[in-house]
């Protein structure tokens, strides 16, 4: 009888356990960046390995659960990337290390104006900045909202050095895709209509 009893107090921590770990990811979930203001989708990932998409993510969502291409990736710390292709129940995500990948950005509190252009590296690169003397390592790096693929004042990472001979300064993002389950994907679109 006592070994059954120890038996069945086994089973039941083994079961709180896992109870406890879901409870967590569902946490997590629910501290995604979240802006009401737009419809968004949290969607599992898993990556990809292929040598043809070095900086890219796959997608458990697509085009039936709403998403379309240029649809703004991010999680609980901040953007990862955008839809770069859309199934109807898988997609691919581009991430901001991609060499393809351009986000208009915005830096610091004086908001100096640059592209991060991904490097196929962890460390992508702001290029096209007007006055680099204003910059700091340290400095917050945002989504400016320009262009109108994303939202503005998404938190991308911090400058981590100056190259000022080849006018970029590199970037140490705040999220690395393999280090997540879970996305949340936003469908942000810039009102058009002009009256």
């Amino acid at each position: 009888e006592y070994k059954k009893q120890q038996a069945l107090s086994s089973n039941i921590f083994q079961e709180l356990s896992i109870l406890r770990q879901k409870v967590e990811v569902y946490e997590n979930d629910l501290n995604l960046i979240k802006d009401d203001k737009y419809a968004s989708v949290v969607a599992e990932i898993f990556t990809d390995s292929s040598n043809r998409y070095f900086s890219s993510i796959l997608i458990k969502a697509g085009s039936n659960d709403g998403l379309e291409d240029d649809n703004a990736i991010v999680s609980s710390k901040g953007l990862i990337g955008r839809i770069s292709e859309v199934g109807d129940s898988v997609s691919r995500g581009l991430l901001l290390t991609d060499i393809s990948s351009r986000v208009p950005v915005s830096i610091s509190s004086n908001e100096i104006q640059g592209i991060l252009i991904g490097q196929n590296l962890k460390k992508p690169r702001v290029f096209y900045l007007k006055d680099m003397s204003e910059l700091k390592v340290g400095d917050l790096v945002t989504t400016s909202g320009k262009g109108g693929v994303f939202p503005s004042n998404i938190p991308i990472g911090t400058l981590v050095s100056k190259n000022q001979k080849k006018q970029y300064m590199e970037i140490d993002l705040f999220e690395h895709a393999e280090s997540l389950l879970r996305v949340r994907i936003i469908n942000y679109k810039l009102k058009k209509d002009i009256k």
